[in-house]
């Protein structure tokens, strides 16, 4: 009931979307009782008024149509389009195209889908596309694969295009080539129809028809002419002349307002709750010739021929035979209307599986004894028998839809019975739910920036028996409510909330009957000077973010205290442009919300933090150090102080490009399930099992419970439909896996609708046979985060590691607080795939700095390089990187060295020349006084310490990171004073001044936001090979340079300077220190700025914050800022 009503209030929104407004109804409209009454009254009359237009072409986005032409190209490009007049490729545009010599489609910031027929040979082919939402492509008359994407009606300003779309559309545009006999239809061809036209045939009805022979006019009597831009050209076509297409030559037929298409949106106003019969009737085709007035025969034989073939299709012939009035005609349409509703579930019977559901009842029977497996197993046999039977009396009317529904409701009901009434692993009476519309937001970790549109809902209890709800918090009832968790007793729950736009999410508790309501969190004493200082920008999605601070995600953690993620820290986002992407880092705080700190110190978003059955925190990071820029958001876990940071999986995988939501299995050592989305528009996708046992650099620990649901774009999901995979926005989707065992969890899942559907998730049953129940859903919210409530073990409580000295990001000190970590390195060599031993004989120890979000660039300056924030490097990583110094390497590989505590760190494995083997492109935070070992370079967690003597290091006191010769540590890598003096002084002499040897200038002249000589060596690649976070060098993007490498992949050995001046070149020899000073710059992805101060671009050069230089040694940072610390 609840998706009927859905389908036909969204059927009223589209007929409204076009209704007239404030003005008087038309003459021609001639209001009846009824729908059809109406409308054979109000065409009729349109036909009589003079000088009335034929039929307009279709709204693509809403109204059912077909395109077809025939086409001989060689290359690639459009076909029709509906898009902008002039300029630019807009949102919900939609084109028809040939892109890789196959046909395709593309929905403007939705998706783009392709077929399977190469058509760009130079020959003649037939082509046809018909839609809307499931697409389907035909070539020479045999379907030519397709897929589903979810577009809106047509934008007032868009008009059709023929042979064009945009100068910026993300395909070639132009078509080159010819075209023939292109034809528009307001209905879906039928195979049998797209063979006749392909063999030459006219099967009628076509909205528009350009026979191109020497002229542009319609004629299929409509009057949608077209337009050329210039003066057309025509060559001998399939048939007669057809249209030749050069550049950007096109023609252009433009909207026109059709009495016959605004009937529609009366008829939709005037009778909303027929507006489904009116949608299935126009899809059929049925109202779009005129007829003559009163001649109802005419339109019953309509009827017939549209159900010839189909569910009643003899009863419908035998009343068209007889029809004489219009009460006649309304009989026969029910007929139809209970035709389409049987054809609808002999589809299902089509698709119908029952397999997973036996595997199911079979496994379960397997699992408690109390389980009747055997009776569930032999009730699905009977049902499945009378299925069958009633499909055998699809022509027998009312018997066969009776017959059909009997038997689906026993399956429904035995499905329900079979997976959730009497599942022994949901052995619960309630369960415990979010009830809230679905975030509109643009990112998955933005939901609390620009996604909160709509507020209201609430925690919730459900009970199963009867599916009534209870709101744990209905003094809260009109705020936003975001995460929560359950105590391990069941008797208290923790959740944030989120009061009105200007407020920011704070964390609450309740105990689950609903009493002892306290707030934990409260804002800073500095909330509003935050707001004012940087809250100015507008929002990716236009919702308002103003607030200081938000506290979200919480989580108890085995000692009563809760963890959750917060931008208590103040960083932001590194990329794009707005000066509002925040970040969210770890923390915690005790259970009376006092002694609020971070224990993770992460330049990008963390979030969803769980407890796992050891004690350890599980949760999501993005992170990209020296990696693509939005596809690694991988699985790490710590214990509840933030010691022993440890990779759990896709540290080196790229897609799902986001896992998140993660959490331990019960008894299933070493499984985690997890949701796998896309990085943008929300964090929703597909529910992913991960054994993590096998090995973490593969996609092997992964198996897909949701198996035709991936996410491998930046943008979007992939669904597998037809043989294929397609990309859009709609469901099926899912979110927030909770684990019954292994096999069985409880998701929020969207089945069918948009992404951001505000009620379009539900509760449902998920296993590994691929059943999807539906648990409980509303019409009007969306229900999250499912979880029984109940008691369940209470994990260990890890004791806390180290000294438990504060840090420096523990209490806003300076970079100089003496706070350390030592780690043990057993022997480097473990994994370090053809280096050999004695090769390394230094770590380089390296911190990538956070962005605070006083760094900025609101006052209008700064970016636009590679999408970064505030400009680090030209086409490398977007933070800055500080060097702590080198620690020695023993002769068995052993190192066992100090790290400054609660810091991004990583490292380099250096040979006797100061040149990387291999970089770290990860991070790990140790908190001061921890001591923590590892095995090797990049190894897998499987590989044990194989320890015959103690390692060298171990026997000696630990070293602490000291310089490089030359050297002043810590210090930024910062290319004006690293490495443009050593130009200056070896090479500007050549290649400098007005005619630069080999047209290589390696002069330090400014440029706009760096230097002639860096954006030379970046060019002309003579750094080598490093990482490009973004794409902008086309040699790496977002989702590339995420899977483990090889030692010598990255860094100063493939350098061509360096290997030149090792070589020799002319007379120049650089000192060992400067030597070292340009291979450790390389080594460090090549950035302009070691620093987060200042101005970067030239048009500020006489301010005094233009271009610091950062200092080195004890007063060494990238931000000297005032951080704001931790204020509760």
């Amino acid at each position: 009931m609840i998706r009927t009503l859905s389908i036909g209030l969204l059927v009223l929104v589209c007929f409204s979307a076009v209704a007239p407004e404030g003005l008087a109804d038309p003459a021609w409209y001639v209001r009846k009782a009824a729908w059809r009454e109406t409308l054979l009254a109000s065409r009729e009359a349109i036909v009589r008024t003079p000088d009335a237009p034929g039929a307009s072409l279709p709204d693509l986005g809403k109204d059912p149509f077909t395109v077809a032409c025939w086409v001989k190209t060689a290359g690639d490009g459009t076909l029709l389009a509906k898009a902008p007049a002039k300029g630019a490729w807009a949102p919900n545009g939609k084109s028809w195209f040939i892109r890789g010599g196959k046909l395709a489609y593309d929905i403007g910031w939705v998706a783009a889908i392709g077929g399977r027929t190469k058509v760009a040979d130079a020959q003649w082919h037939h082509v046809a596309v018909t839609g809307p939402d499931e697409l389907r492509f035909f070539v020479d008359g045999k379907a030519d694969g397709g897929g589903r994407l979810e577009g809106k009606s047509d934008e007032s300003g868009h008009v059709v295009k023929i042979g064009f779309t945009s100068d910026n559309f993300p395909a070639p545009s132009a078509l080159s080539g010819a075209l023939d006999d292109v034809r528009v239809y307001r209905r879906r061809l039928g195979e049998a129809e797209m063979a006749a036209l392909a063999d030459g045939k006219d099967v009628g009805g076509a909205t528009a028809v350009w026979p191109m022979d020497k002229t542009l006019d319609d004629a299929s009597g409509n009057r949608n002419h077209a337009t050329p831009s210039g003066k057309p050209a025509f060559v001998p076509g399939r048939s007669g002349q057809a249209l030749s297409l050069k550049g950007k030559n096109r023609l252009t037929v433009a909207s026109t307002q059709n009495p016959r298409q605004n009937l529609w949106a009366l008829l939709g106003r005037d009778f909303p709750a027929d507006a489904g019969h009116m949608q299935a009737e126009r899809d059929a085709g049925l109202w779009e010739e005129d007829w003559n007035a009163g001649d109802v025969k005419a339109l019953a034989g309509r009827f017939a021929a549209a159900l010839k073939g189909e569910p009643l299709g003899d009863q419908a012939a035998r009343q068209a035979a007889s029809v004489a009035s219009l009460a006649d005609l309304d009989a026969l349409a029910a007929t139809f209307h209970r035709s389409r509703a049987i054809r609808g579930e002999l589809a299902k019977l089509d698709n119908l599986d029952l397999r997973p559901l036996r595997l199911a009842i079979e496994d379960l029977g397997q699992t408690a004894e109390s389980y009747p497996a055997r009776d569930l197993l032999a009730r699905l046999e009977s049902i499945q028998q009378a299925l069958l039977a009633a499909r055998e009396k699809t022509g027998d009317g009312a018997d066969a839809s009776a017959a059909l529904a009997r038997a689906a409701e026993a399956l429904a009901a035995l499905r329900r019975e079979a997976l959730v009434e009497r599942n022994p692993h949901l052995a619960c009476d309630k369960l415990l739910f979010v009830r809230r519309k679905t975030y509109q937001a643009s990112h998955y970790y933005t939901e609390y920036i620009d996604g909160c549109k709509h507020f209201g809902g609430n925690v919730c209890i459900l009970d199963l028996k009867t599916l009534k709800t209870t709101d744990l918090a209905p003094s809260l009832a009109h705020g936003i409510f975001g995460r929560f968790d359950l105590s391990c007793d069941a008797r208290r729950v923790v959740f944030d909330w989120k009061k009105d736009i200007n407020t920011g999410f704070r964390i609450f508790e309740v105990n689950i009957d609903g009493s002892g309501l306290r707030q934990l969190t409260f804002d800073q004493d500095d909330e509003q000077d935050l707001i004012r200082k940087y809250r100015t920008v507008r929002t990716p999605t236009g919702t308002p973010y103003i607030t200081g601070v938000d506290d979200m995600h919480p989580c108890y953690l085995p000692d009563g205290d809760i963890v959750f993620v917060s931008t208590r820290c103040q960083k932001g986002i590194l990329c794009d442009a707005p000066d509002v992407l925040t970040s969210t880092t770890v923390h915690r705080m005790d259970r009376d919300g006092k002694n609020l700190r971070a224990i993770s110190f992460n330049s990008v978003s963390e979030a969803t933090p769980s407890i796992m059955a050891d004690g350890r925190i599980l949760y999501t990071r993005w992170e990209y150090v020296d990696k693509g820029g939005s596809a690694c958001k991988c699985i790490w876990a710590m214990n509840p102080d933030g010691s022993n940071s440890v990779e759990i999986y896709a540290n080196n995988i790229a897609h799902p490009t986001t896992f998140i939501d993660a959490r331990d299995i019960p008894g299933a050592g070493n499984q985690i399930v997890v949701a796998g989305t896309p990085h943008m528009p929300l964090g929703v996708g597909t529910i992913i099992r991960l054994n993590t046992v096998l090995s973490l650099r593969t996609r092997d620990p992964m198996h897909y419970l949701t198996p035709e649901i991936d996410a491998t774009d930046e943008h979007g999901f992939r669904h597998y439909r037809n043989g294929t995979w397609v990309r859009e926005l709609v469901g099926p989707l899912a979110r927030e896996p909770y684990p019954l065992n292994e096999k069985y969890f409880l998701v929020a899942y969207n089945p069918d609708k948009p992404w951001n559907d505000v009620a379009g998730y539900g509760i449902y049953l998920l296993d590994e046979f691929n059943n999807r129940e539906l648990v409980y859903k509303e019409s009007e919210w969306s229900c999250w985060q499912p979880m029984p409530l109940r008691p369940r073990r209470r994990p260990p409580v890890i004791p806390p590691a180290g000294t438990g000295q504060p840090g420096y990001a523990r209490t806003g000190q300076p970079y100089t607080a003496d706070a350390w970590g030592t780690l043990l390195l057993q022997d480097v060599y473990v994994g370090l795939t053809g280096i050999e031993r004695g090769r390394v004989k230094y770590l380089r120890v390296m911190e990538d700095v956070p962005r605070p979000w006083a760094a900025r660039r609101d006052y209008g300056g700064d970016g636009g390089v590679s999408q970064q924030h505030v400009v680090v490097s030209m086409w490398g990583h977007l933070a800055c990187k500080i060097e702590h110094g080198i620690v020695p390497v023993e002769a068995d590989g052993s190192a066992c060295f100090q790290v400054p505590a609660d810091r991004n760190i990583f490292f380099q494995a250096l040979d006797e020349n100061y040149m990387e083997l291999q970089r770290m492109r990860t991070f790990i935070n140790m908190v001061p006084g921890e001591y923590r070992g590892c095995v090797g370079c990049h190894e897998e967690k499987a590989v044990a310490p194989a320890m015959t003597a103690m390692p060298l290091a171990a026997r000696r006191s630990p070293d602490r990171p000291g310089p490089q010769p030359g050297e002043v540590v810590p210090r930024t890598m910062h290319y004006p004073s690293d490495v443009q003096p050593i130009l200056d002084k070896h090479c500007v002499r050549c290649h400098g001044g007005a005619k630069p040897k080999a047209d290589l200038d390696l002069a330090g002249t400014m440029t706009n936001q760096f230097s002639v000589s860096y954006e030379n060596m970046l060019k002309r690649r003579l750094a080598g090979k490093w990482v490009d976070e973004i794409g902008g060098s086309g040699t790496g993007g977002k989702h590339a340079h995420i899977e483990s490498t090889d030692p010598l992949t990255y860094g100063s050995h493939t350098s061509k300077l360096v290997a030149q001046l090792r070589k020799g070149h002319n007379d120049v020899k650089l000192s060992k220190e400067e030597f070292i000073r340009l291979v450790t710059w390389i080594d460090a992805n090549a950035p302009f700025y070691g620093t987060w101060e200042g101005k970067r671009h030239i048009r500020f050069k006489d301010e005094p914050d233009f271009r610091p230089t950062p200092k080195a040694g004890p007063d060494c940072t990238a931000w000297s800022g005032t951080w704001s610390g931790l204020k509760k």
